[in-house]
């Protein structure tokens, strides 16, 4: 009984790590270089964002980049791309023009077709006469391939720690795909100096989800990453607010934050113009897709949080638990995977989820009903489905749990005596859980009343003698490496999250699992990299573009927004080095509304917020003023 007291108290405790961000301590020994990397690479003027590409299919890529504008007056841009099979674009194979504006962000987001399959394209974006950096990406096979190998990162929390793990992806130069299992941003406040949310409240309108998105896209490792790897990217709850669901989130604060539709809207809004993702015309809050890569792999991507998700149930005791119509994927997506299982030829199906699949419990009753464990109809109707179809190889690569497991899924719900552990009997498919980029851990403040992780691992896997690895403290991502015969995680984990001067990693443990066998299995080899790479692009435009390092040492102003504005302006602008600085707004007639001097402000990311409730509409000029620069802007208010 005792036993059991713990373990559940431990797995309510576990389940609340991922919920919300924890403040924890930092190194503070190389504070310097801890700020440089909050600034801005001159060298990439216009496009400070870099640049990024998505949902790789066999003929066509999504590429992406944002343009920042030199001013306000919210005039159209035109923007110019370019796709060739070098690295010196000696030969472009495609290239055109589009405009982009303020209702887009100046975001710029094209799906190039009618390319070749399994091959490596660069890319690069051009407005007036500067370029942006250079791209590399990759379109799927088409047909047969021998090897497969994805990045699976989840959880990238810029209060926590360093990018590391990106920075190490990028490093790998033979991915096929990145794939992100959300919370690719983190909607709350706060932070330590030398990696402060910007803005610094809890984003929930438009422009803030823009500013925090953009925020992310400045870091040099995610940038970098981007510019290197083709992502597959799924949205998860702090995207938009934690624990978010397809109405409602407990975390919501209606008196604060408004509707929680709006916030809903706003939030996929920004993603879609933020990241290099498909866009489904048909459904503007659809996420789920399949991208083929050959008869080797399909990669299905799925959302358990915001398309059709009901609340989750407290206990087994709620009335929800078992309602046939209580819905985690909802039926219409439920159809959809089932279908596309059903049908493929696929040798292995691999399925990008937010939410731990596998039963964790004490004595067979489940304690975190956040994951698929508080759904038993749905995921019971997704196993038989399996079974009753001889479907196999199906591996689900989960987010969100900020730990790493490698598991057997089978419906311990209906009858547990029929798995076994050592052979896999009963398992119909297979998990790999990845560990969190920076999102805190089981140890980053508090242990829950254990000795160690160790110890809370121990009476974890006895109580699941399915999962045959957990992992609770460490960061990272998984590497997983695709043939024929089997698919293979490995766990890298990062030395140090809090040094940005440590790009160490180690490979901590390898599990697989066979073709057919669904079940997962320890080993100790790790896979071979892929060759004949085509050369990875410079990692900013001062090797491809200028001759020489450009240094900004005045405010550079990312955007300044609404404009036309109501209620607030918001004003995002970079400092490449400490600055008195001046803000001042003035009307159409040079009559001061408002002025504000800060002394000595630090390098970095900086949000200024106007309120502009009792201001008369019309024309206004907003000032940023240094000692030897001035930056002026046209505002425009409306009722």
């Amino acid at each position: 009984m005792l036993f059991s007291l713990i373990l559940i108290g431990f797995f309510f405790q576990i389940n609340s790590i991922y919920s919300q961000a924890q403040s924890s301590d930092w190194s503070t020994t190389r504070p310097q270089y801890a700020a440089s990397v909050q600034y801005i690479n001159a060298c990439n003027e216009p496009f400070y964002h870099g640049v990024a590409s998505g949902d790789p299919l066999f003929d066509r890529v999504i590429i992406w980049t944002r343009v920042t504008p030199i001013d306000s007056s919210n005039n159209p841009l035109m923007v110019h791309w370019e796709m060739a099979t070098d690295l010196l674009f000696t030969n472009i194979i495609q290239s055109d023009s589009l405009s982009t504006d303020p209702s887009r962000d100046y975001t710029v987001k094209v799906d190039v077709t009618n390319l070749n399959p399994n091959s490596y394209y660069y890319y690069r974006f051009k407005t007036g006469t500067q370029y942006s950096m250079v791209g590399r990406t990759k379109t799927s096979p088409l047909n047969w391939v021998n090897q497969l190998r994805l990045g699976v990162v989840s959880c990238s929390d810029y209060r926590q720690g360093y990018f590391t793990a990106y920075r190490n992806l990028a490093a790998r130069n033979d991915l096929d795909a990145v794939v992100h299992l959300g919370d690719y941003i983190y909607e709350g406040t706060g932070g330590p100096s030398n990696r402060l949310h910007e803005p610094n409240i809890e984003v929930y309108r438009l422009q803030d989800y823009r500013s925090r998105l953009s925020q992310y896209h400045l870091d040099p490792d995610l940038m970098r990453c981007h510019q290197m790897h083709p992502f597959v990217i799924i949205w998860d709850d702090h995207d938009i607010v934690v624990d978010a669901l397809r109405d409602t989130s407990y975390r919501h604060n209606a008196a604060v934050h408004g509707l929680y539709s709006d916030r809903k809207y706003a939030a996929v809004k920004a993603m879609r113009e933020w990241l290099p993702i498909r866009d489904d015309t048909s459904e503007f809050f659809k996420n789920w897709k399949r991208l083929p890569f050959g008869n080797l792999l399909d990669l299905y991507a799925i959302d358990v949080r915001l398309y059709d998700r009901d609340r989750f149930v407290a206990s087994v005791s709620d009335s929800l638990y078992g309602d046939p119509n209580h819905r985690l994927l909802g039926p219409v997506q439920m159809n959809w995977i089932n279908s596309q299982l059903d049908s493929t030829t696929a040798r292995w199906k691999v399925i990008a989820n937010q939410l731990m699949v596998a039963h964790l419990g004490v004595f067979g009753t489940p304690v975190v009903f956040e994951n698929w464990d508080g759904y038993p109809v749905e995921r019971t109707t997704f196993y038989n489905n399996l079974k009753d179809n001889n479907i196999d190889n199906v591996l689900f690569v989960t987010g969100d749990f900020h730990c790493s497991f490698a598991n057997d899924l089978c419906d311990l719900s209906t009858n547990p005596a029929y798995y076994d552990p050592q052979t896999g009997a009963g398992s119909v498919a297979t998990e790999f859980v990845v560990p969190s980029i920076t999102g805190d851990n089981f140890d980053e403040g508090n242990t829950f009343g254990f000795t160690s992780a160790e110890q809370a691992v121990t009476l974890l896997q006895l109580s699941n003698p399915h999962v045959h690895y957990a992992e609770l403290t460490s960061h990272g991502y998984i590497l997983l490496d695709i043939d024929s015969s089997r698919a293979q995680a490995e766990f890298w984990y990062m030395d140090n999250i809090k040094d940005p001067y440590n790009n160490g990693e180690y490979l901590a443990k390898i599990y697989k699992t066979e073709h057919a066998a669904n079940h997962v299995i320890e080993d100790s080899v790790a896979s071979l990299p892929k060759t004949n790479i085509p050369l990875a692009p410079p990692a900013d435009t001062c090797n491809t573009i200028n001759t020489e390092t450009i240094a900004q040492n005045f405010p550079i102003v990312l955007s300044v927004a609404p404009n036309p504005f109501d209620q607030f302006v918001m004003l995002n602008y970079v400092l490449n080095q400490v600055h008195d600085l001046k803000i001042s707004v003035y009307t159409s007639q040079g009559q001061l509304v408002h002025s504000k001097r800060f002394e000595q402000q630090n390098k970095g990311n900086h949000n200024y917020y106007l309120s502009t409730d009792d201001w008369p509409k019309g024309s206004y000029y907003l000032q940023l003023e240094t000692t030897d620069y001035r930056h002026v802007m046209r505002l425009i208010k409306v009722e």
